[in-house]
């Protein structure tokens, strides 16, 4: 865990840095969510021939594995980010 500034200013970009990569974390997992919806909905299609089915099948497998890990990723920014916010709150005090 990285000590924080004395400098509130500091701190403050600090948050709002981790912030902004929060954010586009969480839209780049809800892309990938996306893309697995639509992909499900192409395999699943009647047109669809069996190699394009079997293909995307593996694709979506992939890609939901790829959306757990970034979940997961997330998940220890935000952890990251609390405690920052915890330990600025206990400088303040």
């Amino acid at each position: 865990m990285k000590e924080l500034s004395q400098d509130k200013e500091t701190n403050q970009q600090k948050f709002a840095v981790f912030q902004a990569r929060i954010e586009r974390k969480k839209a780049y997992v809800q892309a990938i969510d996306e893309a697995i919806t639509e992909g499900i909905s192409y395999a699943k299609d009647k047109d669809t021939s069996a190699f394009d089915r079997a293909r995307t099948w593996v694709w979506i497998f992939e890609m939901k594995e790829k959306a757990n890990a970034q979940r997961a990723l997330l998940g220890q920014h935000i952890a990251y980010l609390n405690q920052m916010q915890e330990l600025a709150d206990e400088q303040n005090l």
